[in-house]
């Protein structure tokens, strides 16, 4: 019998990046099930690559009543799986999608919520549709692969702009977490710093971090702005050509770190729990992200340049 099996992973990229051992994981723990995957459209060209999903579904995060029906009934009711692996573990999926897929399966549900060590698993027998059925409780131990991009590719088409030997420096993240961000001005001395002692600086990003390249060119005029020219899948293979990696806590520096180059996180003390402590990766805290200093970056950077 070919188990089916349905994944779910909506949030952000970071948290996306940082499941992939436990995706990975699944695969191999259901070798013949037909998994499926439901995302959000940025992350469907990521988990193809994967090659840990028969089908990908997207999932357009919308505000409507009438797409949460859509996704709940046609795509997890109806799609008759024997398990829910919910990675998301939010609101939306807890509270609105298990709830109403709780509701419309025609056979008894199992759930299971991703944990640290494990999945916490809600079992719901069914008596009938459209019944709530009887919940049962178990958690589910299970030990990861750790996160890995080794799958990822993008098309390179801007790499032959990269100079021989760099930096590369992610200064943006969400504009609804400006406290991460370490300043563009204290980026702009790095740069400077590092193009003193030979080196350039590669400045990974996109229209949003538009003033920030600028003010880093306006003091470092042989940084290269490489603003728009990767896709997300050529990150891996942009870091891994790097001499190391300075970024804000965000998802691209997620993704560049799982490439094994050195590098260093940024940290404000109200995201320190976001930290990652992969041998490769060196954090940097201050109260306020704006506290850590170039000193302190430079320092923390030195022993990695090979001068």
């Amino acid at each position: 019998m070919t188990h089916r099996i349905l994944e779910i992973k909506l949030g952000a990229l970071g948290d996306f990046v940082l499941t992939t051992g436990a995706m990975k994981t699944l695969r191999e723990h259901h070798k013949e099930a037909h998994i499926t995957l439901l995302t959000t459209k940025p992350f469907v060209k990521m988990a193809e690559q994967s090659g840990y999903f028969d089908t990908v579904v997207v999932d357009p995060r919308s505000r409507n009543p009438v797409d949460w029906w859509r996704i709940c009934k046609k795509t997890i009711a109806d799609g008759n799986f024997d398990i829910v692996y919910d990675f998301q573990n939010n609101k939306r999926t807890k509270k609105r999608y298990f709830a109403l897929a709780r509701l419309f399966c025609r056979k008894n549900l199992t759930w299971a919520c991703w944990t640290t060590g494990g999945f916490d698993v809600r079992h719901v027998t069914k008596t009938h549709r459209f019944s709530w059925g009887q919940v049962t409780h178990k958690h589910m131990p299970m030990d990861f692969y750790p996160p890995a991009l080794d799958f990822m590719h993008g098309d390179q088409a801007h790499f032959h702009e990269l100079p021989e030997k760099y930096v590369l420096l992610i200064p943006g993240c969400s504009k609804a977490h400006p406290y991460k961000r370490w300043p563009a001005e204290s980026y702009a001395a790095l740069a400077r710093r590092l193009a003193e002692r030979g080196i350039q600086s590669v400045i990974l990003g996109t229209d949003e971090e538009k003033d920030a390249a600028e003010i880093i060119i306006q003091t470092t005029p042989t940084a290269i702005n490489f603003l728009n020219k990767a896709q997300l899948t050529d990150i891996p293979a942009l870091a891994k050509k790097a001499t190391a990696v300075v970024g804000n806590d965000t998802g691209p520096t997620h993704m560049a770190a799982l490439a094994g180059q050195p590098c260093l996180y940024l940290f404000s003390e109200r995201t320190r729990k976001s930290a990652n402590w992969f041998p490769n990766i060196t954090n940097l805290f201050g109260e306020h992200v704006s506290d850590i200093t170039v000193d302190q970056v430079m320092h923390a950077l030195t022993p990695h340049l090979n001068l």
